[in-house]
Protein backbone atom coordinates (compact mmCIF):
# COMPACT_ATOMS: atom_id res chain seq x y z
CA UNK A 1 0.00 0.00 0.00
CA UNK A 2 1.59 3.15 -1.11
CA UNK A 3 2.38 6.09 1.83
CA UNK A 4 0.66 9.47 1.60
CA UNK A 5 2.55 12.28 1.24
CA UNK A 6 2.67 14.29 4.34
CA UNK A 7 0.28 17.47 4.43
CA UNK A 8 2.94 20.49 3.63
CA UNK A 9 2.76 22.73 6.07
CA UNK A 10 0.42 26.12 5.80
CA UNK A 11 2.51 28.95 4.73
CA UNK A 12 2.58 31.62 7.50
CA UNK A 13 1.63 35.24 6.26
CA UNK A 14 3.78 37.88 6.60
CA UNK A 15 2.39 40.31 9.72
CA UNK A 16 1.93 43.40 9.55
CA UNK A 17 2.10 46.34 11.63
CA UNK A 18 -0.29 48.39 12.37
CA UNK A 19 -1.94 50.91 15.43
CA UNK A 20 -4.06 49.65 17.80
CA UNK A 21 -7.36 51.89 18.89
CA UNK A 22 -5.50 53.36 21.87
CA UNK A 23 -2.39 54.62 19.58
CA UNK A 24 -4.77 56.41 17.41
CA UNK A 25 -7.01 57.92 20.62
CA UNK A 26 -3.31 59.33 21.97
CA UNK A 27 -2.13 60.60 18.44
CA UNK A 28 -5.18 62.44 18.11
CA UNK A 29 -5.29 63.69 21.25
CA UNK A 30 -1.39 65.03 20.84
CA UNK A 31 -2.76 66.94 17.33
CA UNK A 32 -5.84 68.18 18.99
CA UNK A 33 -3.51 69.71 21.70
CA UNK A 34 -1.16 70.97 19.37
CA UNK A 35 -3.85 72.89 17.26
CA UNK A 36 -5.06 74.07 19.91
CA UNK A 37 -1.99 75.82 21.08
CA UNK A 38 -0.68 76.90 17.69
CA UNK A 39 -3.97 77.86 15.68
CA UNK A 40 -4.45 81.10 18.02
CA UNK A 41 -0.74 82.16 17.38
CA UNK A 42 -1.19 81.77 13.69
CA UNK A 43 -4.32 83.48 13.88
CA UNK A 44 -3.02 86.36 15.46
CA UNK A 45 0.73 86.64 13.42
CA UNK A 46 -1.86 87.12 10.45
CA UNK A 47 -3.60 90.01 11.84
CA UNK A 48 -0.67 91.46 13.33
CA UNK A 49 0.67 91.10 9.21
CA UNK A 50 -2.41 92.40 8.19
CA UNK A 51 -2.25 95.62 9.90
CA UNK A 52 1.08 95.98 9.74
CA UNK A 53 1.67 95.28 5.93
CA UNK A 54 -1.26 97.98 5.54
CA UNK A 55 0.81 100.59 7.21
CA UNK A 56 3.76 99.89 5.09
CA UNK A 57 1.65 100.26 1.65
CA UNK A 58 0.30 103.97 2.94
CA UNK A 59 3.77 104.58 3.53
CA UNK A 60 4.57 103.11 0.28
CA UNK A 61 2.15 105.39 -1.09
CA UNK A 62 2.80 108.51 0.70
CA UNK A 63 6.43 108.34 -0.71
CA UNK A 64 5.56 107.84 -4.06
CA UNK A 65 3.29 110.81 -3.85
CA UNK A 66 5.83 112.84 -2.72
CA UNK A 67 8.39 111.61 -5.44
CA UNK A 68 5.35 112.32 -8.30
CA UNK A 69 5.10 116.05 -6.78
CA UNK A 70 9.00 116.75 -7.20
CA UNK A 71 8.77 114.29 -11.22
CA UNK A 72 5.58 116.66 -12.51
CA UNK A 73 6.29 120.34 -10.80
CA UNK A 74 2.52 119.97 -9.97
CA UNK A 75 0.73 119.64 -6.13
CA UNK A 76 0.34 116.04 -5.13
CA UNK A 77 -2.79 114.70 -2.86
CA UNK A 78 -3.10 112.27 -0.78
CA UNK A 79 -7.06 112.02 0.42
CA UNK A 80 -8.76 109.09 2.53
CA UNK A 81 -12.21 108.23 1.23
CA UNK A 82 -14.30 106.79 4.23
CA UNK A 83 -17.10 105.63 1.62
CA UNK A 84 -15.23 104.04 -0.56
CA UNK A 85 -12.29 102.69 1.77
CA UNK A 86 -9.32 103.96 0.16
CA UNK A 87 -6.79 106.73 -0.33
CA UNK A 88 -6.55 107.94 -3.80
CA UNK A 89 -3.84 110.03 -4.82
CA UNK A 90 -4.15 112.82 -7.29
CA UNK A 91 -2.73 115.40 -9.20
CA UNK A 92 -4.80 119.09 -7.72
CA UNK A 93 -4.26 121.61 -10.52
CA UNK A 94 -6.82 123.65 -9.09
CA UNK A 95 -5.45 123.66 -5.59
CA UNK A 96 -9.25 122.66 -4.38
CA UNK A 97 -7.99 119.55 -2.57
CA UNK A 98 -10.63 117.32 -4.54
CA UNK A 99 -10.31 114.90 -7.39
CA UNK A 100 -11.79 116.71 -10.59
CA UNK A 101 -12.18 115.34 -14.18
CA UNK A 102 -9.91 115.71 -16.16
CA UNK A 103 -7.29 115.57 -12.83
CA UNK A 104 -4.68 113.05 -13.13
CA UNK A 105 -5.00 110.12 -10.67
CA UNK A 106 -1.86 108.37 -9.95
CA UNK A 107 -2.73 105.76 -7.54
CA UNK A 108 -5.55 104.20 -5.24
CA UNK A 109 -4.61 101.98 -2.32
CA UNK A 110 -7.88 99.83 -0.68
CA UNK A 111 -8.24 100.53 2.96
CA UNK A 112 -11.11 99.09 4.37
CA UNK A 113 -13.36 101.13 6.69
CA UNK A 114 -15.79 99.74 9.70
CA UNK A 115 -16.47 96.17 8.62
CA UNK A 116 -13.83 95.58 5.96
CA UNK A 117 -12.91 92.35 5.21
CA UNK A 118 -9.60 92.45 5.72
CA UNK A 119 -9.96 93.75 9.34
CA UNK A 120 -7.66 96.87 9.22
CA UNK A 121 -10.06 99.82 9.73
CA UNK A 122 -8.95 103.71 9.30
CA UNK A 123 -9.26 104.49 13.29
CA UNK A 124 -7.37 105.87 16.46
CA UNK A 125 -6.68 105.14 19.58
CA UNK A 126 -10.30 106.50 20.48
CA UNK A 127 -11.77 103.30 18.59
CA UNK A 128 -13.43 105.32 16.58
CA UNK A 129 -13.95 104.38 13.37
CA UNK A 130 -12.91 107.34 11.02
CA UNK A 131 -15.96 108.65 8.39
CA UNK A 132 -16.18 111.43 5.81
CA UNK A 133 -18.70 113.47 8.41
CA UNK A 134 -15.89 112.66 11.41
CA UNK A 135 -12.52 111.27 10.91
CA UNK A 136 -12.37 111.32 14.39
CA UNK A 137 -8.70 109.81 15.25
CA UNK A 138 -8.19 108.36 12.07
CA UNK A 139 -6.03 110.89 10.73
CA UNK A 140 -3.63 113.90 13.10
CA UNK A 141 -2.99 116.51 11.47
CA UNK A 142 -2.49 117.29 7.70
CA UNK A 143 -4.60 120.05 5.50
CA UNK A 144 -8.06 120.56 6.43
CA UNK A 145 -10.49 120.44 3.21
CA UNK A 146 -12.30 123.95 3.54
CA UNK A 147 -15.92 123.31 4.02
CA UNK A 148 -15.06 119.80 4.93
CA UNK A 149 -14.75 117.30 7.97
CA UNK A 150 -11.70 115.39 5.93
CA UNK A 151 -7.95 116.25 5.99
CA UNK A 152 -5.56 115.45 3.11
CA UNK A 153 -1.30 115.11 2.41
CA UNK A 154 -0.67 117.89 0.20
CA UNK A 155 2.87 117.40 -1.87
CA UNK A 156 4.42 120.23 -2.92
CA UNK A 157 6.91 120.22 -6.07
CA UNK A 158 9.39 121.35 -4.02
CA UNK A 159 8.73 117.69 -2.19
CA UNK A 160 7.70 119.27 0.97
CA UNK A 161 3.98 118.85 2.25
CA UNK A 162 1.88 121.71 3.07
CA UNK A 163 1.31 120.50 6.96
CA UNK A 164 2.82 117.67 9.19
CA UNK A 165 0.60 114.75 10.03
CA UNK A 166 -0.39 111.38 9.79
CA UNK A 167 -2.88 108.52 8.58
CA UNK A 168 -3.81 105.63 11.42
CA UNK A 169 -5.36 102.28 11.22
CA UNK A 170 -6.07 100.04 13.64
CA UNK A 171 -6.54 95.93 13.80
CA UNK A 172 -9.97 96.67 15.63
CA UNK A 173 -9.15 94.82 18.54
CA UNK A 174 -9.53 96.13 22.55
CA UNK A 175 -7.35 97.19 22.98
CA UNK A 176 -6.38 97.56 19.39
CA UNK A 177 -2.87 97.70 17.61
CA UNK A 178 -2.46 101.00 15.79
CA UNK A 179 -0.03 101.91 13.39
CA UNK A 180 0.66 106.23 12.32
CA UNK A 181 2.14 106.56 9.18
CA UNK A 182 2.93 109.91 10.01
CA UNK A 183 4.40 112.57 6.97
CA UNK A 184 7.15 115.31 9.75
CA UNK A 185 8.72 117.12 8.90
CA UNK A 186 6.98 119.55 6.69
CA UNK A 187 10.20 120.82 4.88
CA UNK A 188 11.30 117.14 4.12
CA UNK A 189 8.39 115.31 4.51
CA UNK A 190 9.37 112.46 5.97
CA UNK A 191 7.84 109.04 5.99
CA UNK A 192 7.80 106.89 9.59
CA UNK A 193 5.99 104.56 10.57
CA UNK A 194 4.97 104.76 14.16
CA UNK A 195 3.28 102.19 16.73
CA UNK A 196 0.74 103.20 19.67
CA UNK A 197 1.38 101.95 22.92
CA UNK A 198 -1.37 102.30 26.03
CA UNK A 199 -0.24 103.85 29.00
CA UNK A 200 3.19 105.08 28.64
CA UNK A 201 3.36 108.97 27.86
CA UNK A 202 6.46 109.54 27.33
CA UNK A 203 6.84 109.05 23.68
CA UNK A 204 6.00 110.94 20.53
CA UNK A 205 2.60 112.98 20.81
CA UNK A 206 1.10 111.51 23.85
CA UNK A 207 -2.65 111.10 23.90
CA UNK A 208 -4.51 111.76 26.88
CA UNK A 209 -7.43 109.47 26.04
CA UNK A 210 -6.48 106.85 26.40
CA UNK A 211 -3.60 107.75 28.39
CA UNK A 212 -0.66 106.37 25.50
CA UNK A 213 2.23 107.53 23.22
CA UNK A 214 3.48 106.99 19.86
CA UNK A 215 6.63 104.92 19.00
CA UNK A 216 8.85 104.60 16.04
CA UNK A 217 10.39 101.17 15.22
CA UNK A 218 13.72 100.17 16.43
CA UNK A 219 12.84 100.20 20.43
CA UNK A 220 11.44 97.78 23.18
CA UNK A 221 7.96 99.87 23.16
CA UNK A 222 6.11 98.31 19.89
CA UNK A 223 4.06 96.04 22.24
CA UNK A 224 1.44 93.79 20.17
CA UNK A 225 -2.15 93.25 21.77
Amino acid sequence: MATQPAPRPLARRPRTDGFTLFEVLIALAIIVVIAALGIPALQQMLARAKVQGSAREISIQLGSARLAAMRLGRNVVVRPDYDRANLLTFVDDDEDLAWDDGEDELATLPVPGAGGSLGVWLMGPDGVPGETADPAQSVDGLTPVPGEAVRVAVFEPDGSIRHAGGFRISDGKDPSNIFEIRIDPPATARVELLKFTYDVVDGLNPLADPAGSWFPQGGNNWEWY
